[in-house]
């Protein structure tokens, strides 16, 4: 009983792995591969924007709603949301150490807005800013007197003091984001601060989530790429056999779900050259709705569209217990299809489906044969020949529907192969 449980710990040690080792594995390098890619961006842009310490004297001791109308800032955001069209970029801006003389601390009541505790200085001015257009419409300003200031965190602080390029992930008041950074200098070469790219980090939580998903997980259940491989193939095996479910819906009836004619034919084809191939017989049986022209006509087309997918699912059932096959051969007339039944059982299959439509009980007001839906049933069983030609089977099927029609319908005839005489 103990080595039943194996693959339950074997599945259980998997997702130990998965979740102390394989997410954060993922998370990380999904993140280093952004992070590069955004610092890579902030170096390009650092590189192109030129301020003089007049233009950075002039922005300094601006308010935040007079930074949004100033030129230099203008010209900052257009260039900037040139690039935010182009991805998931929220904020694009220029960071200034202030150091000891930041003018502003977190006052009490603030510590969630700035998350950081009362008395902490807000070192950092945003010497430019950007948001994107949407950001721009619906951001609201908590504090507009400290809107331009921020905290210096230990990450940032080492960046500044490296004066590198870098990133880091990073959550504020208004969201999660994977920032870059790039060293921004003066016209004349000095340093003046932090070229700063604020991506979108939740905009691709589901992009990580299928990521690790889909990658990540069946790499440590197969232990390596041969079965990663393997599941890809899985994929495209399970979508083989869905385009094949779809081109078989081809071949099927839409109101009562059986073969419809098409499909039914091909399957009397496929069977009929299996059985000359190994000299079986081959049944066919050939169901007609008595009266069903009066039914439709009185009771309504819903109720006849009801009335046939009732019988067609009684001669589903009835075909699947003698492991055979039933289409909608015709608009009330359905063709059952079986292989290498026991010779005469053909008789006992008409009188099985005239027994089961009783059964179903279904009434018909307007039959001038019974109070109830009746079915007229043509058998026969064939062994073909290599000279017969199918057409034959229907044929004979055909003429013992008749048969039963001719001689008042609710009945089943079968074919009968004419007695040879002896001598």
């Amino acid at each position: 009983m103990k080595r039943a449980w194996w693959p339950f710990w074997l599945w259980l040690l998997c997702v130990f792995l998965i979740l102390v080792w394989g997410r954060p594995l993922v998370r990380h390098e999904f993140e280093r591969s952004l992070g590069e890619s955004m610092m890579a961006l902030a170096a390009g842009m650092a590189r192109q924007l030129v301020l003089g310490r007049e233009q950075v004297a002039e922005l300094l001791p601006l308010d935040y709603a007079s930074l949004q109308q100033h030129p230099l800032n203008r010209e900052f955001e257009r260039d900037a949301r040139e690039l935010m069209a182009l991805a998931d970029i929220r904020y694009i801006y220029v960071e200034v150490d202030l150091g000891p003389a930041a003018p502003f601390r977190v006052e009490p009541g603030e510590e969630k807005v700035f998350n950081a505790a009362a008395g902490t200085p807000l070192d950092i001015l945003y010497l430019l800013d950007a948001v994107t257009e949407e950001e721009a419409a619906w951001q609201v300003r908590l504090f507009p007197e400290k809107e331009r200031y921020g905290l210096l965190g230990e990450r940032n602080r080492a960046l500044f003091a490296g004066r590198q390029p870098g990133w880091l992930a990073s959550e504020d008041r208004w969201g999660k984001y994977l920032t870059a950074y790039a060293p921004l200098y003066l016209s004349d070469g000095d340093f003046l601060g932090m070229l700063g790219v604020d991506y979108d980090y939740g905009s691709h939580r589901r992009t990580l989530l299928l990521y690790e998903s889909v990658l990540l997980l069946p790499l440590l259940l197969s232990g390596g790429v041969l079965l990663f491989q393997l599941f890809q193939l899985k994929s495209s095996i399970r979508a083989e056999k869905q385009a094949r479910g779809e081109a078989l819906q081809a071949y099927r009836d839409t109101l009562t779900g059986i073969w419809n004619r098409r499909g039914i034919w091909r399957l009397l084809e496929r069977q009929w050259r299996l059985a000359r191939a190994h000299h079986h017989g081959v049944t066919l049986l050939l169901v007609d709705v008595d009266y069903f022209k009066e039914y439709n006509d009185n009771y309504g087309h819903p109720a006849g569209d009801r009335m046939l997918q009732a019988v067609a699912g009684m001669l589903a059932e009835l075909a699947g217990e003698y492991q055979g096959v039933v289409g909608r051969y015709g608009g009330d007339e359905f063709m059952l299809l079986f292989s290498n039944l026991i010779p005469g059982e053909e008789h006992k299959l008409g009188q099985d489906i005239l027994a089961r439509c009783r059964t179903l009980a279904i009434p018909h007001g307007f039959s001038p044969i019974s109070d109830r839906q009746t079915l007229s049933v043509g058998a026969v069983t064939l062994a073909p020949g290599q000279e017969m030609a199918m057409d034959t089977l229907v044929e004979l099927a055909d003429r013992a529907l008749y048969q039963a029609k001719r001689h008042g319908r609710n009945r089943a005839c079968c074919h009968q192969e004419p007695k040879r005489r002896a001598g």
